[in-house]
């Protein structure tokens, strides 16, 4: 039998390193898995804090828009009745 490259005596010993082989390859696999798992964490964890943040900066620059509109109004009515007050004063 010179084809045979294993004997029955290494057969312990291969069928023992192929076990560890694989066990190693598992662990990888798992250690790797988590990595992923943790880094898709962190990035849905930044995007939420950044929705959050984008959120709370479209609500002040909604309440300074509204605020200008309120004073643009103020200012409006101001001049309204002034223009009404000249007109009064200039029929009287």
């Amino acid at each position: 039998m010179g084809g045979a490259w294993i004997t029955n005596g290494m057969m312990p010993f291969f069928l023992m390193a192929l076990g560890c082989v694989v066990s190693a390859l598992g662990w990888l696999a798992v250690d790797t898995l988590r990595d992923i798992r943790g880094d898709i964490k962190r990035l849905t964890d930044g995007q939420s804090a950044l929705n959050e943040k984008m959120h709370t900066e479209l609500q002040i620059m909604g309440n300074r828009s509204a605020d200008r509109h309120a004073d643009h109004e103020r200012r409006i009515g101001k001049l309204e009745g002034h223009c009404l007050a000249a007109h009064e004063v200039g029929r009287g």
